[in-house]
């Protein structure tokens, strides 16, 4: 379910312009408790899915592994730092993508593989460096708010 919901969310919602979307740019930029609200939201997902992977298979002795990387998103600081470098630096991305895939096709990596592709989806729909230090100037603040259509430019 977790490969489908993460395609899903990938093709459908990346760059997307719609209405809905756009108010998501937008919260997404202006507010620091929406960022967290959003890691939070990633980290629920991981821990929902560490925990059903665990009642499915208990001697599995991979999902140790995959632990490491969701604990270090409990600290909200550390959770904001990943995600930017993952959104803003495309060969960390590249790099992390070429190893959820190494990890997929690996014995007893399965639940690491899922972890890396669910942080790499949620760092493609986390804000950019650009636009959060474009928002701060007051003017091009009030500019992303009165001409919302303009936030994909500058998000991604």
């Amino acid at each position: 379910m977790l490969p489908v919901l993460l395609l899903f969310v990938s093709v459908f919602l990346y760059r997307n312009n719609s209405r809905t979307m756009q108010k998501f740019y937008l919260r997404m930029t202006f507010s620091y408790h929406c960022r967290q609200l959003y890691s939070l939201v990633t980290l629920m997902v991981l821990i929902l899915f560490h925990y059903s992977a665990h009642e499915v298979m208990p001697t599995e002795y991979g999902i140790m592994i995959s632990t490491v990387p969701m604990i270090i998103l409990f600290r909200f600081k550390y959770a904001d730092k990943i995600l930017h470098i993952l959104h803003d630096k495309r060969k960390v991305a590249y790099c992390t993508a070429l190893a959820t895939l190494v990890f997929l096709f690996t014995p007893h990596l399965y639940t690491l593989a899922a972890t890396t592709a669910t942080i790499l989806v949620a760092a493609g729909l986390y804000p950019s460096h650009h636009i959060l230090h474009h928002s701060v100037n007051y003017e091009n603040g009030i500019k992303l708010c009165e001409h919302p259509n303009t936030v994909v430019e500058y998000y991604y």
